[in-house]
């Protein structure tokens, strides 16, 4: 589960400072986080954003899943990564 500011289908965007982004790879880091893990983040239905990788950083998670109160999205492995 990773903290989310406006997820789009297509990437993630990180909150501010990035600390959920900074615990991923720290954990990823440490080999404490299984790769084969999957991503997940809640927000509601209007955060969603349709495109914004111009402004996407390197350090950024990609998830797997944007839930909200109204559906589940699944990102395609071709979208995410």
């Amino acid at each position: 589960m990773i903290g989310t500011t406006a997820p789009s289908h297509l990437l993630r965007n990180r909150i501010e400072k990035g600390y959920g982004d900074k615990e991923y790879w720290y954990l990823k880091d440490n080999d404490l986080l299984d790769e084969n893990a999957k991503v997940i983040t809640i927000v509601h239905e209007t955060q969603i954003m349709n495109d914004f990788s111009d402004v996407m950083n390197v350090m950024d998670v990609k998830v797997h899943y944007i839930l909200t109160p109204k559906r589940i999205i699944v990102i395609k492995k071709n979208e995410s990564r």
